[in-house]
Order: C-alpha cells, then structure tokens, then sequence
C-alpha cells in the first residue's frame, strides 16, 4: 500500500478501528498501542499533526491497562476515611469497577452486580468499586442507594496536610483511558488484568469459566505428575 498513500491510509484506519474496541473481553490486546506507534508515530508524512498527537496520547493512556499487565496500584481511602492500595488486596479473582456515581449506564449495570453478588462471592470473585470523579457526597449516596456496602468501596480523595486542599494521586480518565463509564477490569491474584468491559450479566459465568480452566490444568498437572512418577518407579 506504500504506493497508494489514501490507501495505505485506509487500510491503517481500518485496523485501528478494530484494535481499539477488541470483538471479546479476553481478546489479546495492545496491537492498537503498536500500530499508533509504527503507523502514525512512525508514519508522519501521512497525517496531520492534530491527529498524530490525539492517536499518540490515545496509545499512551490505555497503555497502563493491556491485557496480561499488572493494573496500575491505587492510592484509596474507604467510607471510614482509611486510606488504602489496590496491590494489597488479596483475592482470587477480582472485577475493578471504575464508575461515576452520576452515570446512567453505571445505575444500570451496578445493581446488576449487587444482584449476583453472592454467586460471585461463592465462586471465589471479590468485586471492588472505585469512583472516578471525587465528589464524597455523590459517592457516599450511591452506595446507600444501591447497597454495595458488601463490596470493597473506595474513592481517590486526599486532604494534603499542609495545604488542606484535596488531592488525588490517580486521574482515571488519563491513566486509564477512560472515555465511558464503567470500565470493568477482571484482575487475577497477581493482579493482571486477564479481561476488560466484561458486562455484569456475566462476571458469574466468567468465573465459572476460569474455575473450570483452573480444575482442568490441575487436574492436567496432577496426571502429568503421576505418570512422571510411574517411569521413575519403572526405571528403578
């Protein structure tokens, strides 16, 4: 396509689109933050400088959040004002809900996981709600509205002691690339994200997926093991 400049353009276009909104939840990322860098970074006699440094910050903002990456660690505080991190949190398996109390989409899916909150928990899910904006009263109301006080609640609001303003020590929208709420990311023990925008219908099945992944490599492991242990018997 090198020889066709609206072409090549098209095609770059084309694959950029489908990169960045993957087809599935687990769907391998990061093919997006490569083709910003090869084909707009790397290409820039083929596009305006406008679109090169909103593809370029695009790239970088959700750079932070790609499949098999360890999430970035949040700085908290709980509805007891005690501050707290993301990275401590010990859970199989977690989903990281990033909403704004005031979003019509968040009112909808939010209840939904509220409703499977005991299947999630008996499967071994642990749901951890962060509010993006860091409006204390908004986030306070909409846990009492919708009842998610058995969740891990938590809101990036901090009084810096010397100067008494509040602070944050995350901008969600930036590092995360948020450009819709919520953003819904499955975590693992270690904290890598292992799927993303996965919906609240289905973070039960989702679970019972990775319990039934989980059993068959033991299970794989375990056959493994036993057969190694007949041949070194044998040998004997």
């Amino acid at each position: 396509s090198k020889k066709n400049t609206e072409m090549r353009k098209l095609l770059i276009w084309q694959i950029m689109s489908r990169a960045e909104v993957p087809e599935s939840p687990v769907a391998p990322d990061g093919l997006f933050q490569y083709m910003a860098k090869k084909y707009y970074v790397g290409e820039p006699a083929l596009w305006d400088t406008s679109t090169i440094r909103l593809i370029a910050q695009r790239a970088k903002a959700t750079e932070a959040i790609i499949m098999g990456k360890k999430i970035p660690n949040m700085h908290l505080i709980d509805t007891l004002g005690r501050a707290f991190y993301l990275h401590n949190i010990p859970a199989k398996y977690m989903f990281v809900v990033i909403y704004d109390p005031n979003c019509s989409h968040c009112r909808e899916e939010i209840p939904k996981i509220v409703k499977a909150q005991n299947q999630i928990k008996a499967q071994g899910g642990t749901v951890f709600l962060v509010s993006g904006p860091r409006d204390e009263k908004d986030w306070r109301k909409f846990i009492r509205e919708f009842k998610t006080q058995k969740f891990i609640n938590g809101i990036d609001r901090h009084i810096n002691a010397q100067t008494k303003q509040l602070e944050g020590h995350t901008d969600f929208e930036k590092q995360f690339g948020i450009n819709a709420y919520p953003l819904v990311l499955v975590l693992d023990k270690d904290k890598k994200i292992i799927a993303k925008k996965l919906p609240a219908t289905s973070f039960v099945d989702f679970l019972t997926f990775l319990n039934k992944q989980e059993a068959q490599k033991a299970k794989s492991s375990a056959a493994t093991k036993a057969r190694s242990e007949e041949r070194r018997v044998g040998k004997e």
